[in-house]
């Protein structure tokens, strides 16, 4: 599986509330479909005089998850931010177009209701259960502006609070990966919204980690999933027909199908090689913890991406805990904190080399937690090779190469073992998963290894 970004919440993705079109005059939608043998019904119902979500609002929903998780996955889904952290996340440009766009989809994404009927499924407590969920996925919204009229412009601020329903559900581990990178570098809004949908259904929701290669569904229902109007077969594949040609031609797709005939066809979906996806060739995957190490001196994505291409994140890591190192003793010379970065990484050669990481065993345990109310997570079953495989997938988004695969494959033994419990891990990890918290969890993580091999030696 290739390296993501960020994440999708699995009912988001499943579901699809933003319709494949660029543009729309539907002010709702109304779908029924049988899953697991039972009847699931969702609604969507756009405010008085306004569309449903549709085409650049599924790059707004899309970046605000990834900001969610960025800023450290807040229990009360408050996000606050400048404009210009939203609209990078978008990839779009800083002008007033694009003002006028990100306003117009944040008050779509929080004026429109979305109604689930047994169709809303819940993970984290002792088993799972189907619910029916009303939510807006933005709950409440609110910003300021120089402008009388309330329009944006570089200095406004926002504050919202994502559906609660979503909060708990990427908390408790209900995700997937995304890459937001790949997804928005297309160039229409409706093969994005594609691509998105298309990488939800890769994933069985009984095996979230497992990636499936091929997949086909009813002509209709695919409509259905993609929101895009079922008047006749030819419509419906002329609306795809676009995104499908942008899609195997970016290698994200391999083939595009149908069989039968009118509506009763089927559309058949192989996806390509993920290594061989041009995208992915041209742009540089920067992990989010190591994005976040370079955003917390205030250096660039792109001045990241290029030092990653240099490097490898792998080393990359490593030369940013010598900076640290050296910057605490005093060896580098006082300027901005990009400006210190960018010379330390334009002069590796002629900055001093540092002793190793201490061993695990000189390093102190982490505190116990607070008595904050701990996250929902599917691991307080028994560990078995498959949660253990599922904790690792949760601690590499957070913490990316940080973790060795020596740690990751120490930390399942640990686990499987009884000597580590799962839920433990998992909840300090959560609580650890900002920039600035992140050594402390490490330092806990790396001394409860190294306690447990003690006490293991005769």
């Amino acid at each position: 599986m290739p390296k993501r970004d960020t994440i999708d919440e699995l009912n988001l993705a499943n579901l699809n509330l933003i319709a494949a079109m660029d543009t729309t005059d539907l002010a709702e939608w109304d779908i029924e479909f049988e899953s697991r043998g039972q009847g699931v019904r969702v609604m969507c119902k756009a405010a008085s005089g306004d569309v449903v979500p549709h085409g650049l609002d599924g790059d707004v929903s899309a970046a605000l998850l990834h900001l969610f998780l960025k800023m450290g996955m807040p229990e009360e889904g408050v996000l606050s931010f400048n404009i210009t952290t939203l609209l990078k996340a978008c990839k779009w440009r800083a002008n007033g177009d694009y003002f006028r766009q990100l306003r117009t989809s944040l008050e779509r994404l929080h004026t429109t209701n979305y109604t689930v009927s047994n169709g809303w499924r819940e993970v984290g407590g002792r088993e799972d259960r189907w619910t029916h969920a009303k939510f807006h996925f933005i709950e409440s919204l609110e910003f300021d502006s120089t402008d009388k009229k309330g329009a944006f412009d570089e200095k406004s601020m926002i504050t919202l609070r994502l559906a609660q329903k979503v909060v708990s559900s990427i908390r408790s581990g209900y995700v997937k990966p995304l890459d937001l990178e790949v997804m928005l570098a297309f160039k229409r809004p409706r093969t994005r919204t594609i691509y998105r949908i298309l990488d939800g259904a890769r994933y069985d929701l009984d095996q979230p980690d497992t990636l499936l290669g091929v997949i086909e569904y009813d002509l209709e229902d695919w409509a259905d999933l993609c929101k895009i109007p079922k008047s006749r077969a030819a419509n419906i594949k002329r609306a795809l027909a676009a995104p499908h040609e942008e899609l195997m031609a970016q290698g994200y797709l391999k083939e595009v199908a149908y069989f039968g005939r009118g509506m009763k066809q089927r559309v058949r979906y192989e996806f390509g090689d993920p290594k061989q996806t041009t995208l992915q060739v041209q742009k540089v995957r920067v992990s989010p913890a190591l994005e976040n190490r370079f955003s917390a001196y205030g250096v660039t994505i792109g001045v990241a991406r290029k030092i990653v291409r240099k490097l490898g994140e792998e080393r990359t890591h490593s030369e940013l805990d010598r900076f640290e190192t050296l910057k605490k003793r005093g060896e580098i010379t006082p300027r901005t904190p990009a400006r210190m970065l960018n010379h330390f990484f334009e002069n590796l050669d002629s900055y001093p080399t540092i002793e190793a990481v201490p061993a695990p065993s000189k390093l102190a345990p982490l505190p116990e937690p607070d008595d904050a109310r701990p996250v929902e997570s599917p691991f307080q079953a028994p560990p078995t090779p498959e949660l253990a495989n599922l904790l690792n997938k949760r601690l590499e988004m957070f913490f990316g190469k940080k973790l060795t695969q020596a740690d990751y494959e120490t930390l399942k033994a640990r686990v499987l073992s009884g000597q580590l419990e799962m839920d433990v891990v998992y909840q300090r990890a959560i609580a650890a998963s900002m920039p600035e918290k992140q050594v402390e969890f490490l330092t806990w993580l790396y001394a409860e290894f190294a306690s447990a091999t003690s006490q293991s030696t005769p």
